[in-house]
């Protein structure tokens, strides 16, 4: 059970792309509800401190070079998120949340189990998506 304030990806997960599950205490719509909120308000967290930063006179030219790098990687990251998540969905796949970070991308969808094809369709839309391969991939199932 996830507490408060948690990221919503709690899942153990094996790190091979191999699926597992993730607890929606009986309402998938409120945990993708949720979990793509949640993922919003650390991404405007982000850029908010990085427009401190930038609007710092007493930082350097190379700092502030920087801070536009990282606002332009943020904003990178948010749209892959997004295609991906909608490529998923496309799919047949009610709801589907993806969250990036510098070294992996966690997928959940509303399902109760995947096929293999499943997982081999969501690990390539994905890795099309975002560029990571399919070792970074982790995707996990909603437990209902």
């Amino acid at each position: 059970m996830r507490r408060l304030g948690e990221d919503p990806i709690t899942a153990e997960t094996t790190g091979d792309g191999a699926a597992v599950y993730v607890s929606a205490n009986g309402n998938g719509s409120a945990y993708f509800a949720e979990a793509k909120l949640n993922r919003e308000q650390s991404r405007a967290k982000e850029k908010d401190i990085l427009t401190e930063m930038l609007n710092n006179e007493n930082i350097t030219e190379e700092q502030k070079a920087k801070c536009t790098e990282s606002m332009l990687l943020l904003q990178e990251r948010m749209e892959k998120e997004s295609a991906a998540e909608a490529m998923i969905q496309s799919k047949g796949f009610k709801q589907a949340y993806v969250r990036m970070d510098n070294e992996t991308v966690d997928v959940v969808v509303d399902a109760v189990k995947l096929t293999d094809k499943d997982v081999a369709q969501i690990e390539d839309i994905v890795q099309r998506k975002t560029g990571m391969p399919a070792d970074k991939i982790r995707i996990n199932t909603l437990q209902k």
